[in-house]
Formats: structure tokens, C-alpha cells, sequence
């Protein structure tokens, strides 16, 4: 909602004013680091032969890491290795049975969700943590 506000701000801006007005009335966003990897294929090999392949995808975002950070990770991975025997690549993660598309199989999706939450210290942990030299979070 914010970013939708700032762009109609640029672009009242731009119509109307200098460049340099832009940067001052256009709010911060705040902290946020996105990673997007369409593919990635990871290969283990000895003696140039491929041992282990490991391919996927994978979306991160991180926000407000100096403050009650928020981490998501969205992962699809597969990992299949060499097998002499058969002398093909065999699955190591077993792939997952499409149920929306019979005899279909997809990668593994993996998500993740870390939070940092602010943690309220009543007053006598507070200095009871002082004495000991360990910092505070905040004081109730």
C-alpha cells in the first residue's frame, strides 16, 4: 500500500517539480533484502564424473533485519545421485505425487518463516541482567 503511495507521489513529482524534490518526500520503505533464483543446479563430482545433482528454485525475503526481522524462504529442490549399478541418476529425495496432475511427480516445496519478536523485560531482569553484563531488549 505504501509502495503505491510513494509512485503516486514520484509521479506527481516528476509532472511538477525538480529531480532532486523526489528524494525528499518519498518515505523510506524501511529494510527488505529479496533473493529470487529461478533455477539452481548444484553439482557434486570426483574424477569429472557428476556424483550428486542438486537443482531447484528458491525465493527469500528478508525485512526489518534491525528490527523484529522477518525471514521467508520458499524452496523447491530435487537430488538425485549417480548410480553405478544401474548407470543412471537415481532419486535421492524421493519426488512428490502430483495429485492435481495423475501420473505426474514435482520437487520438493519446503517454506520457511523466521521472526524476531521483541521481548519484554520486566524491571528486576532488567537489572538483574546489568549486574550480570548481559544487554536488555527493552524495560517494561
Amino acid at each position: 500500500r505504501q509502495a503505491t503511495g510513494n509512485i503516486a507521489q514520484m509521479a506527481d513529482l516528476l509532472a511538477s517539480s525538480s529531480h532532486t524534490d523526489i528524494f525528499k518526500a518519498i518515505e523510506p520503505l524501511g529494510q527488505i533484502l529479496i533473493v529470487n533464483m529461478e533455477k539452481f543446479k548444484i553439482t557434486l563430482e570426483a574424477d569429472y564424473e557428476p556424483l550428486i545433482v542438486i537443482s531447484g528454485q528458491t525465493a527469500c525475503s528478508v525485512k526489518d533485519w534491525g528490527g523484529a526481522m522477518l525471514v521467508n524462504l520458499d524452496l523447491h529442490v530435487e537430488a538425485n545421485y549417480y548410480s553405478y549399478n544401474l548407470g543412471t541418476f537415481e532419486p535421492m529425495l524421493e519426488p512428490v505425487e502430483d495429485l492435481d496432475h495423475p501420473d505426474s511427480y514435482r520437487m520438493w516445496n519446503m517454506t520457511f518463516t523466521v521472526t524476531k519478536c521483541p521481548v519484554e523485560v520486566s524491571r528486576e531482569a532488567a537489572q538483574l541482567m546489568q549486574i550480570f553484563g548481559t544487554d536488555t531488549a527493552s524495560e517494561a
